[in-house]
């Protein structure tokens, strides 16, 4: 019994895992109420008063940003896997690449299943793409760099259901099963994108804020090996006169813990399969096999920072700008194909991104 490993599935295993951690349904949040601390050197400008902020959802059909998003991918693969990527490079692998999107996102409305609530389902189109790289310091292929690295970002289709402060109280994607692990063996596709999946903006505390003012929000998940725990801080660092609207600047600092993903038994489960079919699952040369298997993920703890400028009369977000960074590793060991000798693939990245959205004004 053997099989081929290729790199390419168990990328796109990793990037699905990945995003996993920012598309897991909400589970619990708790909020602080706001504290005043005015950050030092900043400038609240045009005067806003504190106030009860919230979301104009329901006043709109639809809401779409222009969204630019610049992502670096730095990836290192050691071993000794003869099944690695396209067969064009021996480990180790040293892969660096630049990713530059612009695309739509749109919110739809509907009303939500609670009073005051409202769903939004959340979509995107790609009106721009272009990818590029090195491998081993040399200029490499789009093909290559598509197969080792990050490919078309896959359309996101989400429906999120929000409170009037914005606080997402439950969340669907369409893809999250086991099954879906397996599937689109393509390139990193939608690391690094989860975030899109969610509303832009802070969710305001119940009580009401102004310029100086500072509240906290812990958000657990359901993670693969328990909870996973983000906290968010939001504060309201000033005020600007943007485009003729007077809006209110929040700083958002959000940290969630690092958390792994082992598919060990899973893998396990599934060689067993296979031998139980070829007949062979009592042999020894079988039960070393399984005994040796490794199929984990490591995502470290990731902070990720977003500057939203909100207008109050709207309720909507008018520009944001964020940055993430996100450090993942794998460990795998299992059968090559063509000689049914154990082999192991170790690989270590990192992803940069920074994403800019831009409120299309329907009157436009």
């Amino acid at each position: 019994m053997t099989v081929k490993i290729r790199l390419t599935a168990l990328i796109a295993v990793l990037a699905l895992a990945a995003a996993a951690c920012g598309s897991a349904p909400q589970t619990a949040t708790t909020a602080s109420s706001p504290t005043s601390a005015v950050t030092a050197g900043t400038s609240p400008g045009p005067l806003i008063e504190a106030a009860l902020f919230g979301y104009g959802y329901d006043d709109v059909e639809v809401v779409e940003y222009v969204l630019t998003l610049d992502q670096t991918l730095s990836m290192t693969a050691d071993g000794d896997a003869s099944g690695f990527g396209t067969g064009d490079y021996e480990l180790p692998v040293d892969m660096e690449a630049t990713l530059q999107a612009e695309m739509s996102l749109r919110y739809e409305t509907s009303p939500g299943p609670e009073p005051g609530t409202t769903t939004l389902r959340i979509t995107s189109e790609i009106t721009d793409l272009a990818i590029q790289g090195t491998i081993n310091g040399e200029p490499a292929s789009d093909a290559d760099i598509a197969e080792l690295g990050p490919g078309d970002i896959p359309p996101i289709d989400v429906t999120v259901v929000v409170d009037e402060r914005g606080k997402v109280v439950d969340l669907q994607s369409a893809g999250e099963d086991l099954g879906a692990l397996f599937s689109g063996l393509g390139g990193l596709e939608n690391l690094g994108t989860a975030r899109l999946g969610r509303p832009v903006g802070p969710a305001f505390p119940e009580e009401p804020v102004g310029v100086g003012d500072t509240w906290t929000e812990t958000t657990e998940t359901e993670g693969p090996e328990g909870p996973i725990v983000t906290r968010a801080t939001h504060t309201v660092v000033g005020t600007e006169m943007l485009a003729g609207r007077e809006v209110l600047v929040v700083d958002s600092v959000y940290e969630t813990d690092g958390f792994s993903i082992d598919f060990t038994d899973f893998l396990r489960g599934f060689f067993e399969g296979l031998a139980e079919t070829a007949g062979d699952e009592g042999s020894a040369e079988v039960g070393d096999m399984l005994d040796q298997l490794v199929f984990r993920i490591e995502v470290a703890p990731t902070t990720n920072t977003v500057t939203s400028r909100f207008d109050p009369e709207e309720g909507l977000v008018v520009t944001a700008d964020g940055r993430d960074d996100t450090g993942l590793a794998m460990r795998f060991k299992g059968p090559n194909e063509e000689t049914g000798e154990m082999e192991s693939l170790d690989l270590d990245m990192t992803i940069t991104q920074s994403l800019t959205y831009e409120l299309v004004d329907p009157d436009a």
